[in-house]
């Protein structure tokens, strides 16, 4: 049968309308949108359609909104920006989790190691989920920023943002929310919920790979990381890509136009694999939270099994899932996030992450669990 694609929150594969949306920019005359010219006009019009729209689904204005080559950037500018800004690098904390995607973790640790500045890495409950009073008394004058995932990328667990920017908002402490699982997935109404900076990506909603986007509220200074030209309001130097902007824009529509519907949809399967996967693994271990999670992801432990047999094994058997982070160049690395979780390394070290799509299908479950009855006893020798 056709491959059972379950790795939507590594990339999600190209939406036709995204497709369509890119084909007039990669065909024919496309002008540089710095250019004065008539087809610099019309590519400078195309980007700030596209920017328009993606902001107008954040509830923030078009100027609010810096496109860069996706998540990564994203939160590395929002990071190492925001902390630039302070000028001479004087004394201040970051607050985050131990649980974040790497692409916060790295440049957050990198910082830290200068001069004057700290980092707290809260551990999060054993559900995933940060634990507000911890938040709390980590908090303090010397705090800068404060940078908290939406949906984490290995567990689906949501975390409180809104109750988050509430408690910041008298803060001066900037808050920051890697939103790269959640954007067209949750509401994220950055004016609603005080929120300053928000990285979000475009493959992870299938869109084109090399784009994504970061919100920064107006009045927040950042310092720019990649100097060169003026664009993007001079946080982003770089000949902007009018192809990949106007895929991830229509991409971003049609994934909020289907968002109910794919929830409700994801939340069934989600429900009928954990109930066949205890009835057919009684030893199988479901990480993260029960409730307050996105019904697309699913983390589960096969305690006792080689991970990397039955990741080869369900591969040959055309399932496609993964074991956590792809962001390690096909290496598979402990999950720091299970750690943070204080999850026996047991579990660590047999969990496989199961992220749904818009094509996920009952049948297609269906096979995964054929697939893992032959591997799972295999992957045990």
């Amino acid at each position: 049968m056709k491959a059972v694609y379950l790795d939507h929150n590594a990339s999600s594969p190209l939406r036709p309308a995204a497709l369509q949306a890119m084909l007039p920019w990669l065909q024919g005359v496309t002008g540089n949108p710095s250019s004065v010219h008539r087809d610099g006009c019309r590519a400078r019009a195309a980007l700030d359609e596209a920017r328009a729209t993606l902001a107008g689904l954040l509830g923030a204005r078009p100027e609010e909104l810096i496109f860069t080559s996706g998540g990564t950037e994203s939160n590395n500018l929002a990071i190492k920006g925001s902390w630039g800004s302070w000028g001479a690098w004087t004394s201040g904390e970051l607050i985050t989790l131990a649980s974040e995607h790497p692409s916060v973790l790295a440049p957050a640790r990198e910082l830290a190691a200068r001069p004057g500045l700290s980092l707290v890495e809260l551990l999060p409950e054993s559900s995933g989920q940060i634990e507000l009073e911890s938040l709390e008394s980590a908090l303090c004058p010397r705090t800068r920023l404060v940078s908290i995932q939406a949906v984490n990328h290995e567990t689906g667990a949501i975390q409180p943002i809104e109750e988050l920017g509430r408690r910041l908002a008298e803060h001066p402490a900037l808050f920051h929310v890697d939103a790269v699982q959640a954007f067209c997935r949750r509401l994220l109404p950055v004016k609603d919920w005080k929120i300053d900076l928000l990285s979000c990506s475009s493959h992870k909603i299938g869109g084109p790979v090399g784009i994504g986007a970061l919100y920064v509220r107006s009045g927040c200074v950042l310092a720019p990381q990649q100097l060169g030209g003026a664009q993007e309001h001079g946080l982003r130097a770089g000949t902007e890509s009018v192809s990949l902007a106007a895929g991830f824009a229509a991409a971003a529509v049609e994934a909020e136009r289907q968002r109910e519907e794919e929830e409700a949809r994801h939340r069934v399967l989600r429900r009928f694999l954990i109930e066949e996967l205890r009835r057919r693994f009684p030893e199988v271990i479901v990480n993260g939270p029960e409730e307050h999670v996105v019904p697309g992801t699913l983390s589960v432990a096969f305690p006792g099994v080689d991970l990397d047999s039955l990741l080869v094994q369900l591969d040959l058997s055309a399932v496609r899932v993964s074991s956590g982070a792809a962001c390690a160049s096909g290496a598979r690395q402990p999950s720091a996030v299970l750690a943070a979780m204080r999850l026996p390394e047991e579990v660590r070290n047999s969990t496989v992450r199961i992220s749904m799509g818009p094509e996920t299908s009952r049948e297609g479950l269906e096979h995964m669990l054929s697939a893992l009855a032959r591997a799972v006893p295999n992957a045990r020798k």
